[in-house]
């Protein structure tokens, strides 16, 4: 489970108190009831002395697999013909974008 904040923060002051060890930290948490690694202990510390914050890195989520170009081209299309098979709207992507662009198949998987 990983730490809140609060947990970080105590850890950080823990060991910005002068003379406390990791292995001393990891005793209070315990006794404090928080039941840690070491090795997160470490990595909160080495977080917190890159960045100067407890908080987690920003996460890059999902990479898109088709750009918005595509979108906007593919919207515009079905507002004028809202029969178009998957296979029509690739040829038809192909035609707009170029075969080496539109490597797409119907799923929205790479191909």
């Amino acid at each position: 489970m990983p730490l809140s904040e609060y947990q970080r923060r105590r850890i950080i002051f823990l060991w910005t108190g002068g003379g406390v060890t990791k292995a001393k930290i990891k005793r209070t948490l315990a006794r404090e009831g928080v039941f840690t690694t070491h090795q997160t202990i470490t990595n909160t510390i080495t977080r917190w002395e890159a960045t100067g914050s407890v908080h987690d890195r920003q996460r890059i989520g999902q990479v898109k697999a088709i750009p918005p170009a595509y979108y906007h081209f593919i919207d515009a299309t079905m507002t004028n013909n809202d029969e178009l098979t998957a296979s029509d709207l690739k040829m038809l992507l192909v035609k707009e974008f170029g075969e080496d662009k539109a490597v797409y198949s119907e799923s929205c998987k790479s191909t």
